[in-house]
């Protein structure tokens, strides 16, 4: 059973940049939008030539069907040439996906430092899912003082953010070793005035199954204890094939 937590855990967090694409994407689109029309005003973007946007246009969604035809390396080639090249807009736009290209392709020093960047951004739409994206990626590896300075900004009550964030900062504690208040957590999440219904399910379930299976039930069941850097009890690590190591 704790090996399937893993399981869908880890699925869930492969899915994570999937979902904000799917989710916010669009949103993302019309923020970079936002920007390359607010550059300096309708003035400045009547100067672009119609030439110039309809080429961009072109190559970005070439680039993006590069990526869904499977050859990644090439579509971050191509978003490269494109944030280097295209008008302000479909150039912070090719930059988010960049990030996303290096993700996909396990270049997680790159993707960090392309995310750093995004994050820096001063348009929200933007900076948001590059900070959760960030987020994610650091959560296993970094001190979580610096987790948590990244969602923080996303976790006022009016945002629409509040959510993802929410679940990093519950992983954070299970992550931790802190079963019982990433169980308080998750739960809280579930049941929290407009979460999306899959999210609901999903952080629910996470929910029970921390709350059935105690530190104490799991070294039973694994014969073996585990103990976290704090010195709590915690799970014992797992292989490929389920095997406790």
């Amino acid at each position: 059973m704790v090996d399937l937590f893993s399981e869908v855990e880890e699925e869930v967090r492969k899915e994570r940049w999937e979902q904000l694409w799917k989710r916010y994407g669009t949103v993302m689109i019309i923020g970079a939008g936002t920007v390359v029309v607010s550059v300096a005003g309708w003035q400045a973007w009547e100067r672009y030539s119609l030439a110039q946007r309809e080429s961009a246009s072109i190559e970005f969604n070439a680039a993006i069907n590069v990526a869904q035809a499977g050859n990644v390396p090439q579509a971050e080639a191509q978003f490269i040439t494109l944030g280097a090249n295209a008008p302000e807009g479909y150039e912070t736009l090719a930059a988010f996906l960049v990030a996303k290209t290096q993700i996909d392709q396990g270049k997680r020093d790159a993707a960090i430092a392309s995310l750093r960047q995004l994050v820096a951004d001063p348009n929200p739409l933007l900076s948001s899912p590059a900070r959760l994206q960030l987020a994610w990626l650091l959560a296993e590896t970094d001190p979580r003082a610096d987790v948590e300075t990244l969602i923080t900004p996303l976790q006022d009550e009016q945002s629409p953010w509040r959510f993802a964030a929410a679940e990093i900062s519950a992983y954070l504690d299970y992550h931790a070793g802190n079963w019982e208040q990433a169980a308080a957590a998750y739960q809280a999440l579930a049941v929290a005035p407009g979460v999306t219904e899959g999210t609901a399910q999903r952080v629910g379930a996470i929910a029970q199954f921390l709350r059935a299976s105690t530190p104490e039930t799991a070294n039973a069941a694994f014969g073996t204890e585990i103990q976290n850097p704090e010195g709590e009890t915690a799970l014992p690590e797992t292989n490929d094939q389920g095997t406790v190591q």
